[in-house]
């Protein structure tokens, strides 16, 4: 009997593996669409390459690990890398981007582990949730290396070791926080997630694996405090939502002078908003603001709609019993919006979200899927509950396509970069120098279309710019 329901387990787990890496695939496939046109950004990528090209190895390492503010000395040495290796070849670069988008899906849904079509659905569904929320979109970035993905896919790895049901591989968990720190702070995450899934008894996150992620931070921290440059560490370094519009960093210091942490707190709560009722966005109450003017676009209220009516169902059923499993994934979702929330103290970005949005579409999985096997289940035979579960598949499936043209339009954005705002962005210092040349050359070779969708996408959909004239 033992044997068999062991091949059984091993069975289901066989077909989660295939239907979640076909679902994987052929959504980074889908994206890859748009995404094939977008070329290198000309500011910040042609400082990155410059840096990487110029620099010997001693320089690069030496000058990763003192780093200021933003301390992501791996990301350094990475890039420097697969500059050694590819040079200016755009599709490398673009072929990590897309397969860490895959791969952030897979593990997502590997954690989820629906074992039933009801289950299935449910999981699919919360998939859209997450690639339709806002904070989803800094996955399409790549700097050449996109370290927000990586980092948060290597957290999101550490959670799914933790909650497997064998120990096998927990000693893999310490080494993969310690590279996910070093990337980007996203990485500071994995103590903190696996020490709440040992206290919710997942097998995975055992007394070695917790200690040796604790030990990985206060080894990051004393890394980062001695060898690194911390003495630009102020209140902010940058521009940042507060109410209405964005806010300079030294009118921040004025008015938070006396009390910093309301403005911490503003920003945390900024951050888990944005995921669960679409506003604030980067810290600005545009919705709001757009309503006392008079000014609100459709998109604005599809968006703020689905994310309430989404917040809603998952509130509902945080008030019901589930088993063991679930419980782990619940404490994981949980984790992951209040202390991803937390790592955006300093300013409030939609991309500073991802960690929330990843949480918030994990608890949105765990409703959808008491709710189709609970008692209550025949609540679903009932039309009112019939269409609000279909309105919201359908306002998250949307929201995916809103995706799709955010990312068509950053190929126009790039391709204006490197024309009409060549000088303005202070290109022309560069001109002569190979590789600006080489980056400008390779970017209007690939010239996309001037974005001319129809115009349903511009009322229903948050685009970048403006519908052409």
């Amino acid at each position: 009997m033992n044997v068999m329901l062991l091949r059984l387990r091993e069975g289901a787990r066989s077909t989660l593996v295939v239907y979640a890496a076909c679902v994987a695939v052929a959504s980074a496939l889908l994206y890859a669409i748009p995404f094939s046109r977008v070329p290198f950004a000309l500011v910040d990528l042609h400082r990155v390459l410059l840096e990487a090209q110029t620099w010997w190895w001693t320089a690069t390492i030496y000058r990763a690990f003192t780093a200021g503010v933003e301390y992501r000395p791996l990301f350094t040495i990475v890039v420097k890398a697969m500059y050694s290796v590819a040079g200016l070849h755009l599709w490398f670069y673009k072929f990590f981007v897309l397969a860490q988008f895959a791969a952030i899906q897979l593990v997502f849904l590997l954690i989820l582990q629906p074992a039933s079509r009801a289950r299935a659905f449910a999981a699919g569904v919360a998939l859209l949730c997450l690639l339709g929320l806002p904070s989803t979109r800094i996955l399409f970035s790549f700097f050449p290396l996109n370290h927000h993905s990586l980092s948060i896919l290597i957290v999101l790895t550490t959670a799914w070791l933790a909650l497997r049901d064998d120990r096998q591989f927990d000693w893999v968990i310490p080494p993969l926080a310690f590279a996910g720190m070093f990337l980007i702070e996203f990485g500071l995450l994995t103590p903190l997630i696996i020490t709440v899934l040992r206290l919710w008894r997942a097998r995975g996150a055992s007394q070695r694996a917790t200690l040796g992620t604790w030990v990985a931070l206060g080894v990051y921290l004393c890394v980062r405090f001695t060898i690194g440059n911390q003495e630009e560490l102020g209140l902010t370094h940058g521009e940042t939502g507060l109410g209405f519009s964005q806010a300079a960093p030294e009118d921040l210091e004025n008015i938070f002078e006396h009390a910093p942490y309301l403005f911490w707190i503003y920003n945390v709560i900024a951050n888990i908003g944005a995921v669960v009722a679409a506003e604030p966005r980067a810290g600005i109450y545009a919705f709001l603001y757009s309503l006392i003017r008079g000014v609100t676009e459709p998109w604005q209220w599809l968006q703020v709609i689905s994310s309430v009516s989404t917040t809603a169902l998952v509130v509902v059923w945080c008030r019901s019993d589930t088993g063991t499993r679930d419980r782990q994934v619940a404490a994981l979702g949980v984790s992951l919006m209040i202390f991803g929330g937390g790592l955006g103290a300093f300013y409030a970005r939609d991309r500073i979200g991802l960690p929330v949005g990843i949480g918030y579409a994990m608890l949105f999985y765990l409703a959808l899927a008491r709710l189709a096997e609970s008692r209550i289940a025949g609540a679903l035979k009932r039309v009112p509950v019939q269409v609000v579960v279909v309105g919201l598949v359908a306002a998250w499936a949307v929201r995916d396509v809103e995706l799709w043209y955010q990312v068509k339009d950053t190929a126009w954005e790039r391709h204006i970069e490197w024309t009409d705002r060549f000088e303005d962005l202070g290109g022309k210092q560069y001109e002569g120098e190979p590789l600006m040349e080489q980056m400008r050359s390779q970017a209007l070779r690939m010239t996309p279309s001037q974005p001319r969708d129809p115009e349903w996408t511009w009322l229903w959909l948050e685009r970048r710019g403006r519908p052409p004239s």
